[in-house]
């Protein structure tokens, strides 16, 4: 599938493991007890949630450390499309450009100290970048969509390789990983030729070892398309799910747009749970619904093809995903995203590692999930302002082919410490 191409933007998105530590505002916390019910369908629990959590909700607000980007005409730097953050062991920031293809490195304190990576297919180069991440030997593994691949850097900025992937019948494309231990959780997408003559697309999700072995599959299904009727449903698409990994390995995933649904995996493929509560669907406005719309180009060598959006009228349910590593997960639903006050980052429903709602957590802070990229790593909290103004911009450009698409308003990074984790209260 050398000759097709799909590329897709999203709005709002995040990835990632985060820690919780931060100043409490004056709020009661209450136990009680758990109203929902457990009940097994083909031999797996499904927790059925009620809308109201067992405890009474936290405001927290974490302390602000720095800040780059911008227009503080100080800062030497200029950002394009910062599409990921990452933190090393000894708490240096790489900060992913998808537009320069580069990395800017900073230190724990903001303080700039090398870009890293470059624009190219040799080593330690790459396009289209999707992710960052550290791997378990210090390296910056940069995530390409397509094709796929998964690049080497030192810290330093030198060419360590790429990492082994499996081999398919097919294109293979990223659209996210994250590491555990030694292994890798990758977002897949395998573009190949339709029987029908059109194209199929299989996206899942996988785990692989250091040898690029497939060590459990999680999920996966197969969409076809015919190139003469490109009609998309917003919510019929899955090319794009909503995950996280915990430190234990088990993978957390929803690929529905209106059911509040999340599915639990054990680190070796095997289900464990599916996590449900009851949600009133948000409605969107006609502005909200323009500015969230998912936008699709399809590229062949004949040029771009005409692709039609059924676009809905009320927002996904599960925004992001971001597991803890005491077992619990924090999910951003669509009205803690787009509800939150000015002065509001979001507010997250809290889950214990049965799956049981306990508390929603309302984070305090500059930051807007409409416009705005959230990253959570180790100890700190980064806000990439402007990310989905300028993630729109690229797109647009390169959907019509503009070599130089529109600049956007300059990006910048705000870094909270978050601190140690919150334990839980139960």
């Amino acid at each position: 599938m050398s000759r097709s191409s799909i590329t897709t933007c999203t709005g709002f998105a995040a990835a990632g493991i985060f820690l919780f530590a931060f100043c409490f505002l004056p709020c009661v916390v209450e136990a009680g007890s758990w109203q929902g019910k457990e009940v097994t369908k083909d031999g797996v629990i499904h927790v059925q949630n009620p809308a109201a959590p067992m405890e009474k909700p936290n405001i927290l607000k974490p302390a602000e450390r720095w800040r780059v980007g911008g227009d503080d005409e100080s800062d030497e730097v200029i950002f394009g499309v910062l599409l990921g953050a990452a933190v090393d062991d000894n708490g240096n920031v790489y900060l992913l450009d998808a537009q320069l293809n580069e990395i800017q490195v900073y230190s724990s304190s903001g303080e700039w100290l090398r870009t890293i990576g470059r624009e190219g297919e040799g080593p330690g180069e790459f396009r289209r970048p999707r992710g960052i991440f550290i791997t378990g030997d210090g390296n910056v593994a940069v995530m390409q969509a397509m094709p796929g691949k998964i690049i080497l850097i030192t810290p330093e900025g030198d060419a360590a390789g790429n990492h082994p992937i499996p081999e398919v019948d097919g294109t293979m494309m990223f659209t996210g990983g994250r590491r555990v231990g030694d292994q890798l959780v990758l977002s897949t997408q395998i573009m190949g030729r339709a029987d029908s003559g059109g194209f199929k697309v299989t996206v899942g999700m996988i785990r692989i070892d250091a040898l690029g072995n497939e060590t459990a599959k999680y999920w996966e299904e197969t969409e076809s398309r015919d190139f003469n009727n490109l009609v998309f449903n917003e919510k019929e698409m899955s090319a794009h799910p909503v995950w996280g990994v915990s430190p234990d390995g088990r993978v957390f995933m929803c690929n529905h747009f209106d059911d509040y649904t999340v599915h639990v995996w054990n680190a070796d493929g095997t289900k464990d749970r599916v996590i449900e509560r009851d949600f009133e669907l948000r409605k969107r406005t006609d502005k909200e619904r323009d500015w969230r719309v998912p936008q699709i180009a399809i590229r062949t060598g004949g040029g771009d093809l005409k692709t039609e959006m059924v676009t809905s009228e009320t927002d996904r349910t599960i925004q992001q995903i971001y597991p803890q590593p005491n077992g619990d997960v924090w999910v951003l639903n669509s009205r803690g995203a787009f509800d939150a006050a000015d002065d509001e980052i979001g507010t997250f429903d809290v889950f214990n590692k049965e799956g049981k709602f306990s508390t929603q957590i309302t984070l305090k802070g500059e930051g807007n999930a409409d416009h705005d990229g959230f990253y959570f790593t180790n100890d700190k909290l980064f806000i990439l302002v402007g990310q989905t103004s300028a993630r729109r911009t690229q797109f647009a450009g390169a959907a019509d082919g503009d070599e130089e698409p529109e600049e956007a308003e300059p990006m910048s990074v705000i870094c909270y410490d978050i601190g140690t984790i919150v334990q839980s209260k139960r």
